[in-house]
């Protein structure tokens, strides 16, 4: 994601890879570049709502991406309040 510093780490035991990145925009922002970028390199996409409570009395906007390409897995999982997003991303190739 544009302007993300995003960190990786490889799992060793599954050979996944997983990452996280904190951003100023919303996740209908994050979640739309990533489903395009995706959609466009082949992958099938899925968007749905987790629900949540609030952080501090602040509601907060929960969501999980799965995208799936031949036995391949891309998965975020995004947390946005107050325009700050936070993902976690994981892949599985």
């Amino acid at each position: 994601y544009a302007g993300a510093n995003v960190t990786f780490d490889h799992e060793p035991s599954s050979g996944a890879g997983a990452g996280s990145l904190n951003v100023t925009a919303t996740a209908d922002e994050v979640l739309t570049h990533y489903t395009r970028e995706l959609e466009r390199d082949g992958w099938t996409v899925v968007v749905d709502d987790v629900p949540t409570g609030s952080a501090e009395g602040e509601p907060v906007d929960a969501r999980e991406l799965r995208a799936r390409r031949d036995g391949a897995a891309f998965d975020i999982a995004v947390e946005s309040w107050s325009g700050q997003t936070s993902a976690v991303i994981r892949v599985d190739a």
